[in-house]
């Protein structure tokens, strides 16, 4: 009888060996997956990498530029308006200047230092309509057009000149 008892241990602690580790069919299964699944990665990372996402980022920036103008007509006390520039005299005495530069819009403080907004811009214009009602119309190089409404308090306007 004892020989029997441990016969049956035996088996036993077989049985469960296996289930504690990986079988052959496991390793099999898991290897023609990895097989199979790498080209579909590979073409799914390079499909990923040749997305440019630059018509996002152009509207971006140029809703960052009208973001700032906004935020800088709130603290103004007097707007001049000329054709090609906008200059806030705000309430802390400081006068801003946003202006076509070359090929690029840039913001001046006290008429001194600059500061890049919006790159590659073929024409920066302001124009003013009636009633503190004018446009800030820019056109890029590659030929988009952006332009954005603002509407002031017609007091705080104190020059015009197209």
């Amino acid at each position: 009888m004892m020989m029997k008892k441990n016969s049956v241990v035996m088996f036993r602690s077989i049985n469960t060996l296996n289930t504690k580790g990986m079988s052959l069919l496991s390793v099999l299964f898991a290897i023609s997956t990895l097989i199979i699944l790498t080209p579909i990665l590979v073409r799914f990372i390079s499909l990923m990498d040749s997305i440019q996402p630059t018509e996002g980022i152009q509207d971006l920036e140029f809703h960052q530029l009208h973001f700032t103008i906004d935020r800088e007509l709130i603290q103004t006390d007097e707007i001049a308006i000329y054709s090609d520039a906008i200059h806030l005299y705000k309430q802390d005495g400081k006068h801003v200047i946003y202006e076509l530069y070359g090929d690029i819009i840039r913001r001046r403080v006290d008429y001194s230092g600059n500061e890049y907004i919006l790159l590659d811009v073929n024409t920066f214009n302001v124009n003013y309509i009636q009633d503190g009602i004018f446009t800030i119309t820019c056109e890029r190089s590659d030929g988009t057009i952006y332009e954005k409404t603002y509407y002031e308090d017609t007091s705080k306007i104190i020059n015009i000149t197209s």
